[in-house]
């Protein structure tokens, strides 16, 4: 230990000494309470945070936030005029500090200045024979109590001084969307075919209308949205960024004059050479170079910030969540941050709602499902997830043990430019979805990806198998909330499971839920890093490489970017890494100290009682002489309840398996034909992606329908189909008329069947004419890719036989399971 570092401590000791005696004054007389005594008891209990931070703090009668599950002390960082806008963080309160403060702020003492504490607290130390220091000198006589005292390590010490390294944990209002629409399609099915850009002369621009709108009735907006086009989006975005700032303001003002609105949302001129269409705004690399090179065509101060207001809006889509807005703020001001995350339990609530949500293609559910999960326990971004392939993916069952392996696909490249691998458990509760995805992927090629159909788009596996789940996410907590918040939400708990690797936390004091329990179990944490301690006992690693491997896990460079942009708060930390704030970690109590954190007057007698309501136990005897003097030990937590009412703790989630509630969807889906197909195959434990996926691209796609009345109508007027003896084909004999040729186009001609390819045989009576049948055939029944065969027999009626054969890579027992359907439909069961 440095010379300058011992002097410190020894300071330290000093001081504190020195603070004790007067708190025990303050304790036994109860007098009027110093800004010297809070500045020193936040210091020494709180966090050694430097005297300008506690002058906030002193100042702010708001600093206590009674908003969370346990009085939290808020810090904020820097002065803003909009202080909903501004950053904070939160800091455990111990119950000493927490009575101090809340009796400080309720003497109304006049502000404070920095200068006026220093010379408070140098005039303090000269009363006490104590050296007196500049402000940054005694900031650092507290970081050294907490390095020696509390053993806590140099860089949790530094996140621990300074709150400007960590954003507080925000929450936001569910937008309480009907579970009706988060499946919904709202797009048009044919975005993903390739289309050229309109030319920047053809861009209409329909938020100019609503702003006419606008003047006349503010409250009365015309809420029928454009429609979105595949080769440009901005027309739309720029229109709900227009309703956005007339209903809600800006980052400043919740209500802007209209000439002020119009300043804002003025972009078309500069949007209209910068085009975006859908696929790129899909696409995480392409999104965010089309912003650099939008942002970079902009010359003046003014103009650059309305362009950011605009972008800062597009990160909050779900369609456009992708976008790094940090990328965009000027030099000079603080990085930005989206402090949201999910409580891990709120992960059983986003999973369940995604399975019940109605759907006739249960595959999205089962795949944003999926996605949810490589999301949060894969600390996976959007575009990493969509990008891993089968071969990525390594999963043990019987453990939940999941390794991933994040690179370059021809679909894209990693963020940082390099490749990664992932360790994670899966809990038990998701383990049976998971495990049935990689078994329905097992006989895929190992390139496709693991994320939706075979052949299937980048494109179209965002739009449908992610897009549910940020619907969701806000609809459950937030219009700020999106699919990045899973990885905030895995970041957090795998920096958690790293910290009790290490630390002495019993494991029955880890998580207020089983979910949570269970994730921090000490079975799974070894599991997790199995592959790092190779059969080492964790006591015997070396820890100080522990960060570095946390860092490497979740893909960044450093330590700071994970506590400033993923690691919400800090007033979790030492309950886990310091043993005397462990929760359970009881401390003795005078019966003045008690009396006074209880709020009791110094005679009072309620002591006993309160303590023994607390305890559920007898701690001593006012009756036995030699118990009066003996102090009581009680835990933090149980002081914190008793000396403020705390929000009564939520039920614990029920801890239900995904992939029965999934099985359930199913039966919405049997009247479909991909659907009735699969359910199938599931009976008979035989399924065939593959084939599956050939139905689905051939096919509806995601547009999946039951057969609706009419087409089944339809159907019953025609003859019976037949399946050949081999199993190969289909077949059907009928006339050659009018009639048959309506009901076979309503129902054969819809996409369910364009897997098939139609083989059409006409054999007539060589003694009678046919134009009449050949022209029928050839313009009502069949189209250009059909088969066509002319034939003549001497003897009988003309006949029509029609052979429905499946395309190639579709197999024999899909083709079974669709002459069942069509049986089905034909007896017209459970209608």
């Amino acid at each position: 230990m440095s010379d300058l570092v011992w002097t410190n401590t020894n300071h330290a000791s000093q001081i504190r000494l020195s603070y004790e005696k007067d708190k025990q004054q303050l304790i036994l007389s109860r007098h009027h309470i110093s800004s010297i005594l809070i500045a020193l008891s936040i210091a020494f209990d709180v966090a050694p945070l430097s005297l300008k931070k506690i002058v906030d703090i002193i100042n702010n009668r708001q600093s206590i936030d009674y908003t969370t599950s346990k009085p939290c002390l808020r810090i904020y960082h820097a002065p803003n005029k909009n202080e909903q806008s501004r950053f904070y963080t939160h800091y455990a309160l111990p119950p000493f500090v927490l009575r101090l403060l809340t009796d400080f702020y309720a003497q109304n003492a006049e502000p404070i200045t920095e200068i006026n504490l220093l010379n408070s607290i140098n005039d303090w130390a000269k009363k006490n024979k104590l050296t007196v220091g500049k402000p940054i000198t005694w900031q650092r006589r507290f970081q050294c109590r907490w390095f020696t005292h509390y053993k806590i390590p140099p860089m949790f010490l530094k996140d621990m001084s300074y709150p400007e390294r960590h954003v507080g944990r925000y929450h936001d209002q569910p937008t309480n969307t009907p579970l009706s629409h988060i499946y919904e399609i709202t797009w048009n099915e044919c975005w993903f075919e390739s289309r050229p850009l309109v030319q920047a002369t053809a861009v209409k621009w329909p938020h100019k209308a609503l702003l006419k709108s606008s003047h006349n009735a503010r409250s009365k907006l015309e809420t029928n949205e454009p429609d979105w086009h595949s080769d440009n989006i901005l027309p739309q975005m720029l229109y709900l960024y227009t309703i956005n700032t007339i209903r809600f303001g800006g980052l400043k003002k919740e209500k802007l004059a209209l000439s002020t609105i119009e300043q804002y949302t003025n972009l078309e001129n500069r949007l209209e050479h910068f085009p975006l269409s859908y696929s790129d705004a899909t696409n995480e690399d392409s999104l965010n170079r089309w912003a650099h090179n939008l942002y970079r065509s902009v010359d003046t101060e003014n103009s650059q910030k309305h362009i950011q207001y605009f972008l800062n809006f597009m990160s909050t889509q779900e369609l456009t969540e992708d976008l790094d807005i940090n990328a965009f703020n000027f030099p000079t001001s603080k990085p930005s941050v989206n402090p949201y995350r999910i409580d891990i339990d709120g992960l059983t609530d986003l999973t369940q709602t995604l399975l019940i949500a109605p759907t006739s293609n249960p595959f999205r559910s089962l795949f944003a499902v999926t996605s949810c999960l490589l999301g949060t326990f894969g600390m996976l971004r959007r575009g990493e997830v969509m990008r891993l392939r089968n071969r990525d993916i390594v999963y043990t069952h019987s453990t939940g043990q999941l390794e991933l392996y994040i690179t370059h696909t021809s679909e894209g490249r990693t963020k940082s430019g390099k490749s990664r691998n992932v360790y994670t458990v899966i809990p038990k509760q998701f383990r049976d979805i998971f495990h049935y995805v990689i078994n329905l992927k097992k006989q895929s090629n190992n390139e496709l990806p693991f994320i939706g159909f075979e052949g299937e788009s980048l494109h179209s596996r965002q739009l449908y198998y992610l897009s549910p789940v940020s619907r969701t996410l806000k609809c459950l907590f937030g219009q700020k909330f999106g699919f990045h918040q899973l990885r905030h939400t895995g970041i957090h708990y795998f920096v958690q499971q790293a910290l009790h690797l290490v630390s002495q936390l019993p494991e029955v004091h880890r998580g207020e839920t089983a979910l949570e329990r269970e994730i921090f179990s000490n079975e799974t944490i070894d599991a997790r890093f199995e592959y790092w301690l190779e059969l080492a006992n964790p006591a015997q690693i070396n820890d100080g490489l522990l960060l570095d491997e946390v860092c490497a896990q979740i893909g960044h460079e450093s330590w700071s970017t994970t506590r400033w942009s993923y690691l919400h708060g800090i007033d979790w930390l030492l309950k886990i890494i310091s043993p005397p704030h462990h929760c359970f970690a009881a401390k003795a109590y005078s019966k003045e100290e008690l009396k006074y954190l209880l709020g009791l007057p110094p005679s009072s007698k309620e002591l006993y009682r309160r303590v023994r309501k607390l305890t559920k136990r007898d701690c001593y005897s006012t009756d036995v002489p030699e118990q009066k003097s003996q102090k009581i030990s009680l835990s933090e937590d149980c002081l914190s309840a008793a000396i403020h009412k705390v929000k009564a703790p939520t039920p614990p989630k029920i801890s239900t398996a995904c992939l029965p509630l999934w099985f359930e969807s199913l039966d919405s889906s049997q009247l479909t034909l991909l659907g009735y197909i699969f359910t199938n195959m599931q009976r008979g434990q035989n399924t065939d992606f593959g084939g599956l996926s050939k139905i689905w691209s051939h096919g509806c796609k995601h547009l999946i329908e039951s057969t609706d009345k009419q087409r089944v109508t339809a159907l019953k007027t025609l003859p019976k189909i037949e399946l050949s003896t081999d199993s190969n084909s289909l077949s059907m004999t009928l006339a050659c008329n009018i009639k048959n040729a309506r009901a076979f186009t309503k129902f054969f001609r819809h996409k369910d069947w364009k897997w098939l390819v139609f083989h059409f045989t006409l054999s007539t009576n060589r003694k009678l004419r046919s134009d009449r049948q050949e022209k029928i055939l050839k313009t009502e029944f069949a189209q250009p890719n059909d088969v066509v065969t002319l034939k003549k027999h001497a003897v009988g009626d003309t006949t029509l036989t029609i052979s429905f054969h499946p395309k190639p890579g579709i197999t024999l027992d899909i083709l079974q399971y669709s002459y069942q359907y069509l049986l089905r439909l034909r007896q017209d069961e459970e209608r």
